[in-house]
């Protein structure tokens, strides 16, 4: 069982949604499934989409300064690797982009574990703080009933402006 929170981010919500993380603390963003075991900490990151299940649009943020517990596996029948994000004390950032079928922006979330896959409770120290990067986004983004998401402040003022259509669900 988890935590999350869905949201609209534009690039630039995004960037600052980063920067904000990365005041706070030592935090690294990372591709789930990267080319090799070794992770690898992305800035800035790759544009997102534009199509669901594209390789930029499902990541991880972990905190260096927790010293995070982080599984990586490699393939055995292909080349690259996954991050294990049931046992690794990561949060899930699945980005928003804007379709190419449709050219509206997509809603992303931000999730993490309170367990692994054994049950067994992650530590204390990642859970307060990803507790704090969800609290983050409630305390910053507009809450929309309709779309049950929050909406960051750039892609709000898009969406006021009708520079920028959201996907319906």
């Amino acid at each position: 069982m988890g935590k999350q929170v869905r949201f609209y981010m534009t690039r630039a919500d995004e960037d600052a949604f980063i920067a904000a993380l990365q005041g706070e603390a030592d935090v690294v963003v990372t591709l789930n499934y990267p080319p090799t075991v070794e992770l690898v900490a992305l800035s800035p990151l790759p544009l997102a989409g534009p199509r669901i299940g594209d390789r930029n649009t499902f990541m991880a943020i972990y905190n260096r300064d927790i010293d995070p517990k982080l599984v990586v596996r490699e393939f055995s029948t292909r080349k690259g690797a996954a991050l294990d994000v049931t046992r690794s004390e990561v949060i899930q950032f699945n980005r928003c982009f804007v379709a190419s079928y449709d050219g509206k922006l997509h809603r992303g979330r931000v999730w993490y574990d309170h367990e692994t896959m054994q049950c067994k409770p992650k530590r204390k120290v990642f859970l307060v703080w990803a507790q704090s990067v969800l609290q983050h986004i409630k305390k910053n983004y507009r809450y929309s009933e309709e779309r049950l998401a929050y909406i960051g402040p750039d892609a709000w003022a898009q969406l006021d402006s009708g520079q920028l259509a959201l996907a319906p669900y």
